[in-house]
């Protein structure tokens, strides 16, 4: 069996990921895309906060770098 690839679209805005939409659902994704720039307004506009979300597929990536922070911090420390 091969393996199989689905689109998916992030949406970031301050460099934070704010949303997901996985595949090719051209009205869900034009949905969400108005939704967070509204919500991005109302951000710049000092009315609500940026709500960052974790995506459950890039958890790993989050436990790598808290270890090579960890790791800095060591080296911070030994070099004083």
């Amino acid at each position: 069996m091969r393996d199989s690839f689905t689109s998916g679209w992030f949406i970031i805005q301050g460099g934070c990921l704010v949303a997901v939409v996985r595949g090719a659902n051209a009205p869900l994704l034009s949905t969400t895309v108005v939704k967070e720039l509204s919500k991005e307004h109302k951000v710049l506009a000092g009315d609500a906060e940026r709500v960052e979300i974790r995506d459950p597929m890039f958890a790993h990536l989050d436990k790598e770098k808290a270890a090579m922070d960890e790791d800095e911090n060591e080296k911070d420390e030994e070099g004083k």
